[in-house]
């Protein structure tokens, strides 16, 4: 007995839990196996792989990132959708979004970009589940739905990832001259320009990196909100804090001092 699925296009997605997204996605797989035991209602929808993305591009320009989900009606009542959505929205009705020639150009550099980095990724087995499917995506002509939830983060992946090459490039310069700072199992007063502020999902923790003396790498996390406490990339804190441990880094090859326990004074 065959099992009828909706056509992807028409589920709420951005609207859905994390679970009933996961069983959906399972449905499908399921539906491309031969065995015979599952067909769609519909053929399934396609949409041509650049447009999708210089969609998303257009969407990213305009809102920003919002992840699945989390869209959210504003103060003036009207309704933001999150970037998944938005580009569903606009690939089935056409007349929401203006895509511009450079949106185009665009999304052509962000293929060349993450073809060519998760290749390299993927030659050295490095490759997790996300990036597959984001090289399959970039390689691909037509994507179906799924496809579109990929597409949607990769102008904010593109983002990060510019993001990670200028703080190792930063790091990279500062191998040679940064020392430790501070006395070790002691408090200590330091003045640091922050540079990077890197959210770990999975400890629900900031990891903060900064500069004392414009050459010396310092480290700590953080549990609050950076927005809240100017915590910040680009500003300049005074802080106290204990120095838990001095050493070479060996992600960044740097001698980093790390701290704990840090009380901010003063920002800027």
């Amino acid at each position: 007995m065959s099992k009828q699925l909706p056509d992807p296009s028409t589920l709420d997605w951005g609207s859905m839990s994390k679970a009933e997204f996961k069983r959906w996605e399972l449905e499908y797989e399921l539906a491309h196996e031969t065995n015979g035991n599952y067909t769609r209602s519909k053929k399934v929808s396609t949409w041509n792989t650049n447009e999708v993305i210089a969609t998303a591009i257009a969407v990213d320009r305009k809102q920003g990132f919002i992840r699945s989900g989390y869209g959210y009606t504003d103060q003036n009542g009207v309704e933001i959708k999150d970037n998944k959505t938005a580009i569903m929205h606009h690939l089935l009705t056409r007349d929401t979004i203006e895509i511009t020639d450079q949106d185009r150009a665009d999304a052509e550099e962000l293929k060349e970009h993450f073809a060519g980095s998760m290749t390299f990724k993927k030659l050295g087995g490095t490759l997790n589940d996300f990036e597959t499917a984001i090289l399959a995506l970039v390689n691909k002509d037509e994507i179906d739905t799924y496809g579109v939830a990929v597409a949607a983060s990769l102008p904010n992946s593109m983002r990060h990832s510019a993001k990670r090459d200028a703080v190792k490039e930063r790091l990279d310069s500062l191998i040679a001259v940064s020392e430790a700072v501070g006395v070790q199992n002691k408090r200590g007063h330091f003045t640091l320009d922050v540079v990077d502020v890197t959210f770990i999902k999975k400890m629900g923790i900031h990891m903060v990196t900064c500069i004392e003396g414009g050459k010396n790498v310092v480290k700590f996390w953080f549990s609050k909100d950076p927005d809240v406490t100017g915590i910040l990339e680009g500003n300049s804190i005074t802080v106290t804090a204990f120095v838990k441990s001095q050493g070479k880094s060996k992600y960044s090859n740097c001698m980093e001092t790390m701290i704990n326990r840090v009380k901010v004074e003063k920002i800027g």
